[in-house]
């Protein structure tokens, strides 16, 4: 496995904890082997992602040991989610992708289907647009959505994300391809730090 060169990096000298107006995200744990499974179990929830709904709570602490392995070979982060008053994860946000050198990232989110319409999938997902362009000195953040989920494309659009085209027949899943939307969000030249 080849890992990548050490040197000074905002996102994995140490894990950022995020918090908003009702939401923390930290770093998930193998504790959260339950609530991730509760979460990834539900079909609403896996309908528009690359996986599976969950089976059985190994396959949450599958995802949890990938999770972890790709933050500590520093080629992705997976924050869970939780409500300020709890630590049972509702859901979870994560960056991958991350080219240092052009200055772009893609993000994914994943939130429980009893938390959906409430306004956390926006706070969640802002918070860590807001933490990659601050922090990780990004310019573009995409995210690739599954032809259908008009949900995840109108929390794109609310936020800012702009549609910019779609690749066709991108993902197999369910036994046949599905296209997918390319969204991207942008600093402006006029916002560029020189």
């Amino acid at each position: 496995m080849l890992l990548h060169r050490k040197e000074h990096d905002p996102l994995f000298d140490a894990f950022p904890r995020l918090e908003t107006d009702r939401l923390c995200l930290r770093q998930l744990t193998v504790a959260d082997a339950p609530a991730l499974y509760d979460l990834m179990a539900n079909p609403d929830v896996a309908r528009f992602t690359a996986r599976k709904a969950f089976k059985r709570v190994a396959d949450a602490v599958d995802l949890l040991r990938g999770v972890g392995l790709d933050y500590a070979t520093r080629r992705s982060i997976r924050w869970g989610v939780t409500l300020l008053d709890s630590t049972a994860i509702v859901g979870t946000v994560g960056l991958h992708d991350w080219d240092r050198y052009h200055r772009h990232v893609a993000i994914g989110f994943d939130l429980h289907r009893d938390h959906w319409g409430l306004g956390y999938a926006k706070e969640m997902v802002s918070a860590v647009c807001a933490y990659a362009f601050d922090h990780m000195r990004v310019q573009r953040i995409e995210a690739h959505v599954m032809h259908g989920n008009r949900s995840s494309q109108r929390l794109l659009d609310a936020i800012g994300f702009e549609h910019e085209g779609t690749h066709r027949n991108r993902m197999y899943k369910d036994g046949r391809q599905h296209d997918v939307h390319i969204y991207a969000l942008v600093v402006h030249r006029d916002d560029q730090m020189h």
